[in-house]
């Protein structure tokens, strides 16, 4: 029987695999060169995929205002299955685009 996993369970999975990643290469002190970043943390930022709760809190609106904002399109969002993920890149051009 196959078994089904959450689109939330593997995004944490994969954050987890990707900071064990971080911490070795810099308990192994590797060049960030051979990363291919010039900081690895500060990449792994913009990579992550925010729940819209998450969003929320950053943003100190209310879940409800938020699902709002991204449905506009105010927010650019992904969908994992059932789920709306926001990349911390689709929230600061959200606030760019709000103070000009």
């Amino acid at each position: 029987m196959e078994e089904h996993v959450a689109a939330e369970d593997v995004a944490q999975q994969f954050e987890k695999a990707i900071l064990l990643l971080l911490n070795w290469a810099e308990s192994r002190e590797i060049s960030s060169k051979f990363i291919g970043v010039e900081e690895p943390r500060e990449a792994f930022g913009k990579l992550r995929l925010l729940r819209v709760e998450e969003v929320a809190e950053i943003l100190a609106i209310s879940k409800t205002h938020a699902y709002q904002l991204i449905r506009r399109g105010d927010i650019g969002s992904l969908r994992l299955g059932r789920s709306v993920r926001v990349r911390m890149e689709d929230i600061n051009t959200l606030i760019a685009n709000m103070s000009e």
